[in-house]
């Protein structure tokens, strides 16, 4: 995840399997949350996507708001 981990995708091979999930982020997500964060969200609402992501930027949002500073 994130920008260090961007490798290139032979589309030419079956990397994906059925039940696998893509996740792409901004830095303002990947940066916030950790890889644990982010999986454990997603499985927790892996049948509906939209309240994925909306938990995810939920879930950074409250972060930033209880960081020191």
């Amino acid at each position: 995840m994130g920008i260090e981990c961007i490798e290139l995708i032979d589309l030419n091979s079956a990397m994906l399997q059925k039940g696998d999930c893509i996740i792409l982020t901004s830095d303002g997500l990947y940066r916030s949350l950790s890889k644990d964060e982010i999986c454990n969200t997603v499985k927790a609402n892996i049948n509906d996507m939209q309240r994925a992501a909306t938990a995810l930027v939920d879930f950074a949002v409250g972060k930033g708001k209880s960081a020191p500073g």
